[in-house]
Order: structure tokens, then C-alpha cells, then sequence
């Protein structure tokens, strides 16, 4: 199969990727923006005597047709992730689906998928834990789909080798070791079950979980942030909530699981402070409300927030106004703006900016059982780890223990 996509012509490989977009269930308006791009490619292929696909070829169009300089940033993410579309096909044999609010598992899948979480849920696994598991298995099982496996019996270590390439070329270290975590546990529920004949989950390899720090540019300072924010239309509703956010996680390092479940009762007015039950750790987190941070709170909530009887603070502009989730999309659309690099940052989302906040926070000389107590780590260890400086560094920034 690989040796077909490796001599695939454009026709053939743009008529490959409009039938993956039917099949993944991608809306009629999505697929007829797609298919305009990718006749736009077709003529410029033509017109540079180009028959046969590359991904180096897809690069040259995208940079030479859709310049930063002429064409707005939404519609170069649109064409770019076209092109992206392509190059998975050419590299994978099926499209990667990297984001999506609404999604299903293959129907081959679905009943072993819905099993192996129940078992998750009657093991006592967390709410958290259960929805990062499931997001590893949509990822897992769409991939498996569009390679055209029509069952978990007929997997094979083949089959998940090209998983494993797949995950390594679209995360970092990190990710790409929990993703293959959660396939071999399912792997692992399959084969003990009885539901595979084969221990897949044995023979894959082993990656090892690197916890790589989420190193910032180095420009990247308050200086930055305010860059950043400058770059935001406060004057529609999607600036107001976009500033909002950007300014609450940059001054208060609040977890993006914390943002999306960030509701009106974890405000406290009176007292000017956050009060939350964090997701991560279920420890719960009082942080100063900051009068800057109100004011873009109270301008989203009152002139940007669509009308709606949801909880939740932060909503998609769209009906039906469900909680927002994809949050790190805003950060990464306004450091482009800004003109700041996120060729590490696209990995982290808002993590760098509460990284910032921890650098800063240390930067300032500020104890590090405070900056403990701002993250919200329960271990001191995890904040050692997040603030990536040595034993040393730490001990310079804690107070002083008086004499008994």
C-alpha cells in the first residue's frame, strides 16, 4: 500500500482525501472548501508541469499562493491543514484527525472501545483519567479505520507500528509515550478479554516517557504577554473572550481542564478571590481574583458572552453555547498574530503560559513553596520539574528558616 501512495498522481491522492472526508463525516460546506483548494493545487500543479504528488510540492503551493503577507491567518490554518490532509494520506494511508468537538468511534470499534471504558469506570478511574483515555482511543481507532481495518481481531503488530509512526510525527515526546500507554492498555483489556487472539500490547516498543520542559522562546517574557494581548480585537465578542482567557491563565497559571470546567460559583466578587476544586488533583485552590483579570471578565460576561443559562463562564460562540474546550487554539492564533515562535509552544497550548507565570514567578525571587501554592501542585517535586532549573536554583528563591 505504502509503495501505491509513494506513486500516487495529484488527481489521484486529492480524490483519495475528499473520500476520507466523507467517510470521517466531515460537513458538506467543510468538503466543498477543501475541494476548491485542492483544485486550486490541481492548476498550479498543471501549471508547473507537476503530475505526481510530494509532500515538498504541497509546501511550495501553500508558501507560494497563500503568503502571511496577503492572506489572512484564518484562511491559511484552512489551506494549511488541506495540505496537512495530503500528507498524512501520502505518509499514513488515511487522515489524521488531530481536533474535533464531536466525535464517534468507528462503528468496528465502538462496542470493544465502550467496554474497555466501563471497565476504566468500574476500576475507579477518574472522570479526567477516563476522558484522556478516550480521546487516546478516537485517535487509535480512526487511524486503525482509515487503514482500512474492519475489526479488533484482525489487528496486527503491523497495524500498530504505523500507529506508532503516526503519533511520533504529530506530538512531542511526552504525548507520543502516552498515547502508546493508553493504546497498549487497551491492547492489554482486548487480549484478556478474549476479545484479540494475539498479546499485541507485549510486542510493541517501548517509549520512554521523556517529561520534557515547557521551554518558552526566550523572548518570552511580560513584555511578550503584553504583545500578545495588544494583538486582540477587544471590541468583538470573540476578542473579549480570547483577552479574557489569555490575560486569567497568564496571571493566575490556571489549568486548561480548570478553565474548561471554570464556572460563575468559583468567582468570589466580594472577596476578589478563584476559588476552584482542581481537576487534576481534586485539591482545592484559592487564587486572587486581580482587578485586571475581573474587568476582562466582567466585559466578556456582560458584553461578549452569548445569552445562556450554562454555568459554565467560557462558551463557544456558536449554538447550542456549549463550555468551551479547544482553548489553546485562541493562544496559538494570537502568538502568530504577535509574531512570536510556536514551534514548541503548538505542543503545549496554554501550559506555556502558566509556565510563564512559574518563570516569572521565579525570576522574582519568589519562594518556591509559593509557587507551589499558585500551580496548585500537591508535590513540591512537580513544581521542581515545571519551573526546569536545578535543585540549586530553587534553594535561592526559598526564605529563610528562623532559629527555633
Amino acid at each position: 500500500m505504502k509503495s501505491e501512495l509513494r506513486t500516487m498522481t495529484i488527481a489521484q491522492i486529492t480524490s483519495a482525501a475528499a473520500t476520507q472526508l466523507i467517510n470521517n463525516g466531515y460537513s458538506e460546506n467543510y468538503r466543498a472548501t477543501i475541494t476548491g483548494i485542492y483544485n486550486k493545487f490541481s492548476k498550479y500543479c498543471l501549471a508547473k508541469g507537476e503530475l505526481t504528488y510530494s509532500t515538498a510540492l504541497g509546501q511550495q503551493f501553500f508558501t507560494e499562493c497563500y503568503p502571511s503577507s496577503r492572506v489572512r491567518e484564518d484562511r491559511r490554518n484552512v489551506v494549511d491543514r488541506a495540505m496537512q490532509i495530503l500528507a498524512d494520506i501520502f505518509e499514513f494511508g488515511t487522515l489524521v484527525i488531530r481536533r474535533r468537538q464531536e466525535r464517534q468511534f468507528p462503528k468496528q470499534f465502538s462496542e470493544d472501545c465502550a467496554a474497555y471504558l466501563k471497565k476504566l469506570q468500574l476500576n475507579g478511574c477518574s472522570k479526567n483519567t477516563i476522558k484522556s483515555k478516550t480521546h487516546s482511543l478516537y485517535n487509535l481507532t480512526e487511524f486503525l479505520s482509515g487503514i482500512g481495518v474492519m475489526a479488533s481481531s484482525e489487528l496486527t503488530l503491523m497495524h500498530m507500528n504505523e500507529y506508532i509512526k503516526s503519533v511520533l510525527c504529530n506530538y512531542c515526546q511526552s504525548s507520543a509515550a502516552t498515547r502508546l500507554r493508553d493504546a497498549k492498555g487497551f491492547l492489554e483489556f482486548l487480549f484478556l478479554d478474549g476479545r484479540i487472539g494475539t498479546d499485541i500490547a507485549i510486542k510493541l516498543i517501548k517509549l520512554p516517557t521523556k517529561i520534557a520542559p515547557v521551554f518558552l522562546p526566550s523572548s518570552f517574557n511580560p513584555e511578550d504577554i503584553k504583545q500578545l494581548l495588544a494583538t486582540i480585537d477587544r471590541s468583538s465578542p470573540t476578542g473579549k473572550r480570547a483577552y479574557a482567557v489569555i490575560l486569567l491563565v497568564a496571571k493566575t497559571g490556571l489549568r486548561l481542564s480548570d478553565m474548561q470546567n471554570l464556572q460563575f460559583h468559583n468567582l468570589d466578587w466580594e472577596q476578589n478571590t478563584i476559588r476552584i476544586t482542581q481537576v487534576k488533583t481534586k485539591e482545592p485552590l484559592v487564587l486572587p481574583l486581580l482587578p485586571d483579570v475581573g474587568w476582562a471578565l466582567i466585559d466578556y460576561i456582560q458584553h461578549g458572552r452569548p445569552v445562556s443559562k450554562s454555568p459554565y463562564i467560557f462558551l463557544q460562540e456558536r449554538a447550542p453555547f456549549s463550555p468551551l474546550q479547544n482553548f489553546d487554539n485562541i493562544l496559538v492564533k494570537h502568538l502568530r498574530l504577535a509574531g512570536i515562535s510556536t514551534q514548541y509552544v503548538r505542543h503545549h497550548g496554554l501550559h506555556a503560559l502558566r509556565h510563564g507565570l512559574a518563570t516569572t514567578l521565579l525570576a522574582q525571587e519568589t519562594p518556591i513553596h509559593v509557587i507551589q501554592s499558585v500551580l496548585g501542585h500537591v508535590n513540591i517535586e512537580s513544581t521542581q520539574k515545571y519551573t526546569a532549573v536545578d535543585i540549586g536554583q530553587l534553594r535561592m528563591c526559598a526564605l529563610e528558616v528562623p532559629n527555633p
